[in-house]
């Protein structure tokens, strides 16, 4: 997915935070459980005292390898060759 396609994707999922307040108004629940993909419910969850959850469905392994492809700046490089590649070292946090 290109960056233009991502951040309309990304725009999306932030129209969906004020039908979901409405949602949390009306169903009260207990506990939220979400992803990457939905860092509003930070905020939403606080707004409605509610315990939110994160679900990473990545390894941490996945994590790292993209968090040190972004550091490095040639993510889409990299990815574009199809080709292996080496990770000269990890993220350590």
């Amino acid at each position: 997915m290109d960056m233009e396609m991502r951040n309309k994707f990304a725009q999306g999922l932030a129209l969906l935070q004020d039908p979901f307040e409405k949602l949390l108004q009306e169903f009260q629940p207990d506990c939220l459980v979400f992803d990457q993909f939905f860092p509003w419910t930070t905020d939403v969850a606080a707004k409605f005292g509610i315990p939110r959850l994160v679900f990473t469905g990545s390894s941490f392994f996945h994590s790292c390898v993209i968090a040190y492809l972004r550091e490095k700046g040639s993510c889409h490089q990299i990815l574009m060759t199809k080709k292996p590649f080496v990770l000269l070292s990890l993220p350590a946090d």
